[in-house]
């Protein structure tokens, strides 16, 4: 390996073509060197700063042992070994100086260059070039030296070496796999063994005669006797000898002939698909003459009704109308300047019906030059009437879904909620907000959940198939369980809704009033006539009828008032009558298989009414014993509306879906042709801006970019139009408010490409999250604190963990520099580890006290460390609570008073000390100082001097008594300062 330090130096005095890499992809040159300069004829600006890819791309993407993919595969390795390697001989085409491009050969190394932490950052490539005309002169037969071997070894396609008679003299590996032959075998023979004297061959050997090379294709044949397509390239040389060699490369080109069958065969496909299209396509040239047609144009672009009308020609005016060719004039030019046209048109038919068909005329190129047009009609009445019919009831249909009892729901196949219908909320007790926050499959009820998961493998197996989900419970926000019924559809390949759809409803109502009547059914037994109330209070029709005879016998309050037929009525008629004609054969195949104990499908069935209305209804059914061994009851409930609702929503426009789902975020849209971007209304409600829901020019947009962002953001969008294989970006930058403030935004973008793979549109999401970064700050804040202080932080569950105690979820550094626990020790224990025989119990008791009143506490006492070293510490507690009040988390807050704590016994002792001492001041130091004054008075007084001579002594008895007494004061104050402040 190199080292950063010596590259410089080795690479300013090396000889040797080289290169200077940098070691991520996609390897850009960082420089070239004048050896290497010189050697390819490109300047410096050409070389630095490109991919090395992209100055010498891929010539042979099919084959995957190309001379370029083993280059990357050797780079790759000497980045992963920390080792030189080489990826053998190279082989590429470049251009000479007259544009013809020649094959050369290299042999290349690379040298990775190491940083002072030992991470590669460079490469250093080192090129050797082994062929070039003059090599070829010098690679005969009896050179053995390393540019013969490493061309004839290494090269893919076939090479001979051959003297003027066509005897082969020297052949590659590739020639003898590619005909059967060994190497030896091969120099034994002529050029008729192994390729077909024909013509074509005639014609290349006089070319090559008469040029000194010639290229084409004949017949090679095989070893086995096989012909083979070939491309044939031979050079004429002249050896060093004076005698005349020929250089011939063989190429086989079955794959491609086979390739070519192959497109033969799709546009064989393809022209049948043209012909039966729908659609009406004409091709024309630029005189306007047709040159193609399928079968629709003539109904469906000319209105001639007769596709045998139109003649390949023929002008393509010749068909139109006088106003339409006078229009279709002015049209053309626009396409052949690269415009692409489309319009719709109304035509009034012989019946008065109008009838609507859409045209597109599109620029035919080659070489990017327009060299005609390609119109294309279709017949669109269906879609137009579909179309008003929607735009007529849209509005009621969207109050529809708004206001159906039903939810509508689009989950991700993880469960998370992208959009949920206002009746959600009702449903479920949670806000669209909240419900996009939420895992859907941990609501279900434990019990339900290996049914939920059976429904969602049948949803993912069957894709755009409605699963009739049976009903699970679901936890409502305010704790009840509450029975849900789904319908889901799996829509994850519609790119307009990329989701699970689920339509469900509360039916808790329903399966508590199936519970009731089952108990009912049970208790029923004992008391038919308890049963039959039962049944006639139920809330939904129901009615019972003889399986033989399919007569019904008994019918409830509910299937009276909801079908309007009167009960004697309904005891007359058998279930075929409330059936429309057509739905019979359907039911009696049911009944069937009713009969054979098959399982009832999960669909809908019509009714029909009294009053002729038709019903869609979801039917269940039991046996029961009704005076009949064959009796069954029927549950009949009315989903018209709810089917109606699915169905309606389904087709409703994808701009409406679109913006419910993206409401929240300020949406643009940039028409790149125009130049223009359309403002969502986001722009308005996020940043203030009245020219929301109107388009303007690219140009605004980027004027509301803070100046330091301008330029990364303009290069990154520029980035993603010319890069291919990127179709999205997102990216955090500022953007002017309307007030003049800017908000820190998340702007996520779409790329879309046309049919010739263009940049068409560009659609981004922009989110303003300035709280969201002001908040990071602040917790980065809040961390910093944490992790900084010299006090220990520690944060425990509220719960208590298998040892009584909360456990421990963070401990910060200064707890181990206080107790000597690291943090994964206190997580695995709690803090009752810290509690030792000093502890104080009271102390302990008060703090457990508050945390069951969920209150802040603080308390000071002995604690003991990991070393068991006693300490004075104080601890102080907080309860964190969630938004309901209930308690989550503490925490705990100690500090290290320990030599507080020491100083304040010290003072209490010095305090003791001192209080010894003043009660030896007034207790022992008064009685000799007493005498004293008294043995001084009696000398003052005594004017004869009788007592002069007993007084003196006990005077100095009393002194020497004192001064012992002051003496020993001092010796205490001395040992209270010495060993008590101290």
């Amino acid at each position: 390996m190199l080292t950063i330090d010596k590259l410089e130096s080795i690479f300013e005095d090396i000889p040797v073509p080289a290169l200077i890499l940098a070691a991520d992809e996609p390897f850009k040159i960082v420089q070239a060197n004048e050896a290497y300069i010189h050697m390819f004829a490109l300047s410096s600006q050409d070389l630095c700063g490109r991919a090395l890819f992209d100055v010498f791309p891929d010539q042979h993407l099919d084959n995957p042992d190309s001379p370029i993919k083993r280059t990357k595969q050797s780079i790759n390795k000497a980045i992963r070994l920390k080792e030189p390697q080489t990826p053998g001989t190279i082989s590429y085409r470049l251009p000479d100086n007259t544009g013809e491009r020649k094959l050369r050969f290299w042999i290349l190394e690379y040298i990775p260059v190491v940083d002072e932490t030992g991470n590669v950052v460079y490469l250093f490539q080192l090129t050797q070039e082994i062929f070039e005309n003059k090599a070829v002169q010098n690679s005969l037969p009896e050179t053995t030296g390393l540019p013969y071997e490493s061309i004839f070894a290494t090269a893919q396609n076939a090479f001979f070496l051959s003297d003027k008679n066509g005897m082969v003299l020297a052949v590659n590996e590739a020639a003898c796999s590619i005909f059967g032959y060994s190497e030896e075998e091969m120099k034994h023979l002529g050029r008729p063994d192994i390729i077909e004297e024909d013509q074509k061959l005639h014609q290349l050997l006089l070319q090559r005669e008469r040029d000194g090379k010639s290229r084409g294709e004949v017949t090679g044949i095989a070893r086995s006797g096989e012909r083979f397509p070939c491309e044939y390239s031979s050079v004429r040389f002249t050896t060093p000898a004076g005698e005349e060699r020929y250089c011939t490369e063989i190429t086989d080109i079955r794959k491609w002939r086979r390739a070519e069958d192959k497109v033969r065969q799709s546009e064989k496909n393809l022209r049948t698909i043209f012909d039966h299209t729908v659609e009406g396509f004409v091709l024309v040239n630029a005189q306007l003459e047709i040159i193609a047609h399928n079968d629709k144009a003539g109904e469906l672009i000319f209105e001639l009704g007769d596709h045998k009308a139109v003649k390949i020609g023929t002008s393509l005016l010749d068909y139109l109308a006088e106003d339409r060719a006078n229009v279709f004039r002015v049209l053309s030019k626009r396409v052949f300047a690269g415009e692409t046209i489309e319009y719709e048109r109304p035509y009034p038919r012989p019946d008065g019906e109008t009838c609507w068909f859409s045209f597109a005329v599109n620029p035919v190129r080659e070489n990017d030059t327009v060299i005609g047009l390609c119109i294309s009609g279709r017949d669109i009445t269906r879609q137009k009437r579909a179309e008003e019919e929607v735009n007529k009831r849209e509005k009621r249909f969207r109050r529809m879904v708004e206001n159906n009892a039903d939810a509508i729901a689009i989950l991700s196949p993880e469960g998370k909620v992208m959009y949920v219908s206002p009746a959600a909320e009702q449903i479920t007790g949670y806000s669209a907000e909240e419900a996009m926050e939420m895992d859907v499959f941990q609501t279900v009820h434990p019990d339900d959940r290996e049914k939920s998961a059976e429904v969602m493998s049948a949803v993912f197996a069957q894709p755009g198939v409605p699963v009739n989900a049976s009903p699970i419970r679901l936890l409502h926000k305010d704790g009840t369980w509450r029975w849900i019924e789904a319908t889901i559809t799996n829509l994850l390949d519609d790119p307009d809704i990329q989701g699970l759809i689920d339509n469900f409803r509360d039916v808790t109502e329903h399966i508590e009033a199936e519970q009731r009547l089952m108990l009912a059914k049970h208790e029923a037994e004992q008391s038919e006539e308890k049963y039959r109330k039962l049944f006639n209070l139920s809330p939904l029709p129901k009615w019972i009828y003889d399986q033989e005879t399919l007569r019904i016998l008994e019918v409830n309050e509910e299937a009276i008032r909801h079908y309007g037929y009167s009960r004697e009525e309904f005891l007359s008629m058998t279930i075929m009558d409330i059936r429309p004609t057509e739905d019979i054969d359907a039911l009696k195949e049911l009944l069937q298989g009713l009969h054979n104990n098959r399982e009832k499908p999960t669909v809908y069935w019509r009714h029909v009414k009294k009053n002729g209305e038709i019903i869609l209804v979801d039917i269940t059914g039991h046996a029961i014993d009704f005076n009949s061994p064959n009796a069954r009851m029927v549950i009949c409930q009315d989903v018209t509306e709810k089917i109606k609702a699915e169905a309606e929503l389904l087709r409703s426009n994808e701009r409406f879906r679109q913006a419910a789902r993206a409401s929240s975020d300020a949406i643009w849209d940039w028409h790149i042709a125009s130049d223009t971007v359309f403002l969502g209304e986001g722009f308005s409600t996020l940043f203030g801006y009245a020219e929301a829901g109107t388009s303007v020019q690219r140009s605004w947009l980027e004027d509301k970019l803070q100046p330091e962002d301008r330029s990364r953001v303009k290069a990154r969008i520029e980035s993603l139009l010319s890069e291919r294989r990127q179709d999205r970006w997102q990216d955090e930058y500022q953007f002017k408010k309307a007030d003049g403030t800017f908000a820190i935004i998340c702007n996520s973008v779409v790329l879309t490409r046309d049919e010739e793979d263009k940049p068409s549109r560009m659609i981004g999401a922009m989110k303003d999250v300035t709280h969201q970064k002001e908040e990071e700050h602040h917790l980065k804040l809040l961390e910093s604190v944490v992790t900084s202080t010299t006090d220990a932080v520690i944060i425990t569950e509220a719960r208590p963990n298998n040892q009584g105690a909360p456990a421990v979820i963070y401990a910060n550094a200064a707890f181990h520099n206080i107790t000597g626990y690291t943090p994964h020790e206190i997580k695995l224990g709690s803090l009752t580890m810290l509690q030792g025989p000093e502890t104080d119990q009271t102390e302990i008791a008060k703090l457990e006290e508050a945390m069951k009143l969920k209150q802040n506490c603080q308390i000071q006492a002995v604690f003991y460390k990991k070393n068991g070293q006693p300490y004075w510490a104080s601890l102080a507690i907080s309860p964190v609570t969630d938004a309901d009040g209930n308690v989550q988390n503490y925490i705990a807050i100690e500090r290290d008073i320990t030599d507080r704590m020491n100083y304040l016994t010290a003072i209490e002792q010095q305090n003791k000390q001192l209080l010894e001492i003043a009660w030896f001041q007034s207790h022992i130091v008064r009685a000799p100082l007493a005498r004293i004054m008294g043995l001084i008075d009696l000398l003052v007084n005594d004017t004869s001097g009788i007592f002069k001579n007993d007084a003196l002594p006990m005077l100095k008895q009393s002194a020497d008594e004192l001064d012992k007494i002051i003496r020993e004061i001092v010796v205490k104050t001395d040992f209270t300062n010495d060993d008590t402040i101290n």
